[in-house]
């Protein structure tokens, strides 16, 4: 922020602002930032946490964690710009991990774990552009 003051000091100052509109531009652009990313919460019927993330000028940006109405975690998804980019895990409703995949703007990329629900490996193999590729292995 303190970067953002002195770039603005020195602007209102080269353009010779008084310091009553300096300050009221500086709330302004202030009070614009402030929104342009918020944390988002949104909540089941019974108030119980359903997802969890931050927005960025209205798209999902960055780790969202979502929950079963237990409270449980169901997944962690990474999201540039609105959408699926990176690491996302699914878990089971016990908590346990079921799923680890890799996605790339959007689409489904690279290696894919699956686990049965008593915690071993289901299921592995390759993604490229959402669809599988090469030899999956099943266990």
């Amino acid at each position: 922020m303190s970067k953002l003051c002195c770039n603005f000091e020195f602007l209102r100052r080269f353009l010779l602002l008084p310091e009553s509109l300096g300050t009221i531009l500086l709330l302004i652009l202030l009070h614009h930032q402030s929104f342009s990313q918020q944390l988002h919460t949104e909540r089941y019927k019974n108030n119980a946490v359903k997802s969890e993330g931050v927005l960025k000028n209205g798209s999902k940006e960055g780790e969202w964690k979502y929950y079963y109405p237990s409270g449980k975690m169901m997944s962690r998804e990474n999201f540039r710009e609105g959408v699926l980019q990176g690491k996302i895990e699914y878990y089971f409703p016990d908590g346990k991990l079921q799923a680890v995949e890799q996605w790339q703007n959007g689409m489904l990329q690279d290696s894919a774990f699956y686990f049965y629900n008593e915690g071993s490996l289901e299921r592995k193999g390759i993604y490229y552009d959402h669809q599988y590729a090469g030899t999956w292995k099943y266990f």
